[in-house]
């Protein structure tokens, strides 16, 4: 397989891990993640019981929902598809990316995390949602998601070598986005911390509003909200500085940079909109789902600095 027909099968893999991504909070925020009390099985069968009347006798059926086991049935085969996709493109890489070996070392490091957080679904089910898994499972998705988009970049990059020919970018960007993101991986982990302990609260307070579970989770919802207005201005400060100082910017690093800070301040209203509305779930998904597109887009610039700053060095 050529470069350019690899390229289109990373785009299928990594829009899949990010989708993945989306069904995985859609199933986090509609609390179907024990609909399914067994796993890789469901009520102990491969196809979910749509009916109470279906359940093994001697199985709980309180809280049975019918629509929660076919969505969290349908995020475990898609997790599935996902793998087979990653793995078929680490095999297909060792072809088509014979001459990047660091990219093929990628590719199958997101293998072997991939694992790992097919691993952790099964150790969440089975230790009813522990809060410290599953914010290892996301944070791990993130990862995985990272290093996807990072040898789709390259890739594109290796099928059109003169795209950044014309373009200059101050020295040590690369650097200030590597930073970003692992701000950015702490803001997510922070702001998962703060999502489980308001499920904590709303099952030990159900009395009490949203508003009022906010505050009684105390400094950790302030700290978020404090240093996501620190990352936004960050990140905007960054965009601004690099859009004014590179010289000829190709197209696909002005219109990431432009999407990276419109993401920004979309995530900083949600953020706002959830203390405001109180907590509703699609606001919380968007603002999750945001948080993952905002993380991959500062790796599609990063591997844009990455490779323009090692293009300049072997010409010198």
């Amino acid at each position: 397989m050529n470069v350019s027909s690899f390229r289109k099968l990373l785009i299928v893999t990594t829009a899949a891990t990010y989708l993945l991504i989306f069904i995985g909070g859609l199933v986090r925020v509609t609390g179907a993640g024990l609909a399914c009390p067994d796993w890789p099985t469901c009520f102990g069968s491969w196809l979910p019981p749509l009916d109470v009347s279906a359940i093994p006798a001697g199985d709980s059926t309180a809280n049975f929902s019918a629509l929660l086991v076919l969505l969290e049935y349908l995020n475990r085969l898609f997790t599935a598809l996902v793998a087979l996709l990653i793995i078929f493109t680490a095999v297909l890489g060792f072809q088509s990316l014979k001459s990047a070996p660091r990219l093929i070392l990628a590719l199958f490091g997101a293998v072997v995390l991939y694992g790992v957080q097919i691993w952790l679904s099964g150790e969440i089910v089975r230790t009813a949602l522990n809060p410290f898994l599953v914010t290892l499972h996301f944070i791990i998705s993130l990862v995985v998601g990272s290093m996807l988009t990072f040898v789709t970049v390259r890739a594109y990059y290796m099928e059109t070598p003169s795209e950044e020919s014309r373009s200059a970018y101050p020295e040590n960007s690369h650097l200030v986005l590597l930073f970003l993101w692992f701000f950015a991986i702490f803001q997510i982990g922070l702001g998962t911390r703060v999502r489980e302990k308001i499920e904590i609260v709303s099952r030990l307070l159900p009395d009490l509003t949203k508003k009022e579970w906010l505050a009684e989770i105390g400094s950790m919802s302030y700290i978020h909200g404090v240093t996501g207005v620190i990352e936004c201005v960050a990140t905007w400060f960054f965009g601004y500085w690099l859009l004014k100082k590179s010289k000829e910017p190709s197209a696909l690093v002005s219109n990431t940079m432009n999407g990276v800070m419109g993401l920004m301040l979309a995530q900083i209203l949600l953020g706002v909109a959830l203390v405001m509305v109180g907590l509703p779930a699609f606001v919380q998904l968007l603002h999750q789902w945001g948080s993952s597109l905002y993380i991959g887009l500062l790796l599609v610039l990063f591997t844009a600095f990455w490779t323009k700053r090692n293009s300049a060095i072997q010409t010198n």
